[in-house]
């Protein structure tokens, strides 16, 4: 390209049309993992939502378990 006495006005079609147009496998690797990616960024809000949940059910769970010690400690027999 640099020996030629007029340059292409398209540099990237003469290097194309020179070279051919060559798709690399890792491309469709990259396309899968941004698929997933659109996949979890979308299950985000649900997950967060569970989170909440879980946590409340874990906060209940040990006042309850914090409940049945003191009744254990409190009781004579």
């Amino acid at each position: 390209m640099r020996t030629q006495k007029q340059w292409p006005e398209d540099p990237d079609k003469h290097m194309r049309d020179f070279f051919g147009n060559y798709r690399d496998p890792m491309w469709d690797k990259m396309d899968e993992i941004k698929e997933n990616m659109e996949v979890m960024r979308a299950d985000v809000p649900d997950m967060e939502k569970k989170i909440a949940e879980l946590e409340s059910d874990l906060a209940f769970e040990k006042r309850k378990t914090q409940a049945f010690v003191l009744y254990k400690a409190a009781d004579v027999e």
